[in-house]
């Protein structure tokens, strides 16, 4: 066994119904997830298990606990959850460690036995909203719209979204409807009005974009397509990013095409975390970073890099419970920072996941002189105090050591882009 998290029931006032199944596996675990390992220690003692290592998951310590399991079982180890007594994750924290290991992609399994059924629901319910596209049909007769969500938000599952939308036009075509389509991350154009078959075509042939879904500006033909073909209903596979019935769009939607229904399809897989702006202060990059408010993944690391894709610094950054939006702090040199190009999150593949940086990001190095003497044990006095933190969150300051005879020359000689 490696690289994977095991489910364990463990008994319930009676030691006798322990297995030689879940016996095996505690023995073989890398680590024992735990409440409390005083408490499971007994019952790991019980069973002859020697030198057991533990992690403790419970309220105070569940998500570095979480972090670490992940971590372990990324490293091909294998971790064994078990309770006080009875079904980790009915009501005890495991439900948390195993809703991040869902998470991240890694595997999940249950110890057989009287509890597997338990445990399989568990692990269903815990791995989150599941594409159905049974579920997706057609109940109305007339054109149907079909809007979908095209941009970098829907990469991660864009399979099942493909499949899905296979599911509604082999509906359409089984009940001879036609279907117009609209993938809203691409340019506005007119929507024509297609056989199932055609629009299959397009859908397969359809790749994600860079860019995020440009949703109001297809009201305009949307509106056309409503008004010329009269939908009797309009299926939207959405990305699940700002997508509530209060949302402009949606609102504006729903209204365009009463009384044809509108029903939303969302896969709930949004697992990326995305960078929503940088500044670049004096102490450096100040970042922030979002996350999906059911994104589990807490932590990462920020890297930027130059022209040719040369690495100049990487910063980490992590998430408390329930924060969906953090700012991190990436330090490095000024001269440094002006020679970034981009910002990346690492191992997150998607265009919300790097920034581009351009001049507008670079701090400008301005030179300041005086031809008068500074008094130093009265700053205020000084003419260039008042212009220097007026500058001071926008720029990097240059001002020339007292007693420098030629203070201009030594100052252009430092590379400045303004004298003041």
């Amino acid at each position: 066994m490696s690289g994977q998290l095991i489910l364990v029931a463990t008994p319930i006032g009676n030691l006798g119904d322990i297995s030689e199944r879940m016996k095996q596996v505690l023995e073989q675990a890398d680590l024992i997830a735990c409440e409390d390992s005083r408490h499971s220690g007994r019952l790991v003692k019980h069973m002859g298990i020697t030198s057991p290592k533990y992690i403790v998951v419970n309220d105070h310590t569940e998500r570095d606990a979480c972090n670490g399991i992940v971590e372990a079982i990324m490293g091909g180890k294998t971790v064994a959850l078990i309770t006080d007594a009875g079904t980790p994750g009915i009501s005890d924290p495991g439900s948390v460690v195993v809703q991040a290991v869902i998470a991240a992609g890694l595997s999940v399994t249950a110890v057989p036995g009287p509890a597997a059924l338990i445990m399989a629901l568990i692990i269903l319910a815990m791995s989150g909203p599941v594409w159905a596209p049974e579920r997706a049909t057609l109940e109305r007769d007339g054109p149907v719209l079909l809007l979908l969500d095209s941009g970098w938000a829907s990469a991660p599952d864009w399979t099942a979204r493909q499949s899905a939308a296979e599911t509604i036009i082999n509906e359409a075509q089984r009940t001879g409807r036609t279907i117009g389509m609209v993938a809203l991350a691409s340019a506005p154009a007119p929507i024509a009005l297609l056989a199932p078959g055609d629009v299959l075509e397009k859908i397969r042939a359809l790749k994600p974009s860079a860019l995020m879904p440009a949703r109001d500006a297809h009201l305009e033909t949307i509106a056309a397509f409503v008004r010329e073909h009269a939908p009797s209903e309009a299926v939207w596979l959405t990305d699940g990013l700002t997508n509530t019935p209060d949302d402009p769009f949606t609102s504006r939607l729903s209204t365009m095409l009463a009384p044809a229904s509108l029903t939303l399809l969302d896969t709930g897989t949004r697992t990326q975390n995305a960078i929503a702006g940088i500044e670049n202060s004096a102490e450096g990059f100040t970042i922030r970073v979002i996350r999906p408010k059911d994104n589990l993944a807490t932590s990462g690391r920020l890297i930027a890099r130059d022209t040719r894709g040369t690495s100049l610094g990487e910063a980490p950054y992590l998430f408390a419970d329930r924060e969906t939006e953090i700012s991190a702090k990436l330090a490095l040199p000024s001269d440094l920072r002006n020679e970034s190009t981009s910002i990346e999150l690492v191992g997150t593949q998607s265009a919300g996941a790097v920034a581009l940086l351009d001049d507008s990001n670079h701090r400008r190095r301005v030179g300041i002189v005086s031809g008068s003497t500074v008094d130093v044990s009265q700053p205020l006095l000084s003419p260039t105090w008042y212009v220097s933190r007026a500058l001071a969150p926008f720029a990097d300051l240059r001002e020339p050591r007292q007693g420098i005879t030629d203070a201009i020359a030594t100052l252009l000689d430092e590379k400045i882009s303004v004298l003041v």
